[in-house]
């Protein structure tokens, strides 16, 4: 539409409001302009229903993200549960009647059970190496099948080299069953001091779920 057609089709509307015209041009022109006016409300319509379309995606796709961290951190919390309840057991192998219960027995290597008689390289985070090639069928492995839980363990002791202890070259410390008021490692007054043995554990479990526990044993 030229200049002049927009020119005289505004003069006409304007002259038709005051005259309250029916002709037919007045009829005309008022559809022209109603038909603008429809056509602006529905690009609004439009462009409204696209932004309410995006911002429900994106609550959805929010609360689908917050439910999955949830399950996760309760797989997490699972895990680390699984990985106390071993440390008892990882224990009874160095007290008295177990696997590793003799003194003479831990003076060297015993690989057979995850055990290192010298303390271990470990990682920034104080884990040690060794730890991440225990593998999944390793025999020492606690697993429980129902969960799919999978907990590999390390023994080291703190000592700088192998053979019988001493404080030359071991981190010594109290008994761990000495009672209240000491726990490992401390030296309790006129008591017997012991090595002190750091166990690692590597807990893996669903959704790929990782944890680690460290703590250590004087007996």
């Amino acid at each position: 539409m030229s200049k002049l057609q927009s020119k005289i089709q505004s003069n006409l509307l304007v002259g038709c409001f005051y005259q309250k015209s029916a002709s037919s041009d007045c009829i005309r022109a008022n559809s022209i302009s109603n038909n603008k006016q429809s056509g602006i409300v529905l690009v609004v319509a439009l462009v409204a229903l696209v932004i309410m379309m995006l911002a429900s995606v994106a609550l959805i796709r929010s609360s689908n993200n917050n439910l999955l961290i949830a399950g996760n951190m309760a797989f997490k919390r699972d895990l680390i549960n699984q990985a106390e309840r071993v440390i008892p057991q990882v224990k009874a192998k160095l007290a008295s009647g177990g696997t590793l219960g003799n003194d003479s027995t831990r003076y060297n290597n015993v690989t057979g059970e995850n055990y290192y008689a010298t303390v271990q390289a470990s990682n920034a985070s104080g884990i040690p190496d060794v730890l991440f090639n225990v593998s999944d069928t390793n025999g020492n492995n606690i697993t429980d099948a129902a969960s799919g839980v999978i907990v590999r363990y390390v023994i080291d002791r703190m000592c700088l080299a192998t053979g019988e202890a001493d404080e030359t070259k071991c981190t010594m410390g109290g008994s761990s069953s000495d009672g209240p008021g000491c726990s490992a490692p401390c030296k309790k007054p006129g008591g017997i001091n012991y090595p002190v043995y750091r166990i690692t554990l590597r807990a893996t479990g669903p959704r790929n779920t990782e944890a680690y526990l460290q703590t250590t044993y004087s007996n």
